[in-house]
């Protein structure tokens, strides 16, 4: 935990490569839902500074083998969200397909749907 809490101050400080050695450590030792958690925070904080990392990050996260549903459901959304704003709607909206077929009983289902429906109005209109 010491490790995860060192790393998100990291982010919040700024400096994405100390963060990134952290979340290295915790994939090393076997503490990958901590590591992605991390990846998470500091893509979230790329976002408007570097789209592109921001989504090397979740591509990351979602392309990590131990990912729990919860996890790739956050990563995904935000990941989605992302393309959206960087004119790739329509990687976003097969992205948020394949979550909602992937994990269709997950309670945050209706947030993904109505995601996915205000992309496919946009990308028509």
């Amino acid at each position: 935990l010491q490790a995860y809490a060192v790393g998100r101050h990291r982010i919040l400080q700024g400096r994405q490569q100390e963060a990134a050695q952290l979340w290295q450590k915790l994939d090393e030792e076997a503490v990958p839902t901590l590591a992605h958690r991390l990846r998470l925070e500091a893509a979230g904080t790329l976002e408007g500074i570097d789209p592109a990392a921001a989504l090397a990050l979740y591509d990351e996260i979602l392309n990590a083998d131990a990912l729990t549903d919860r996890m790739r459901f956050t990563a995904t959304l935000a990941n989605a969200r992302l393309l959206s704003t960087t004119g790739k709607v329509d990687v976003a909206i097969r992205n948020l397909e394949a979550l909602l077929l992937q994990l269709p009983l997950d309670p945050r289902s209706p947030i993904a749907l109505d995601e996915l429906q205000q992309l496919q109005q946009r990308d028509e209109g």
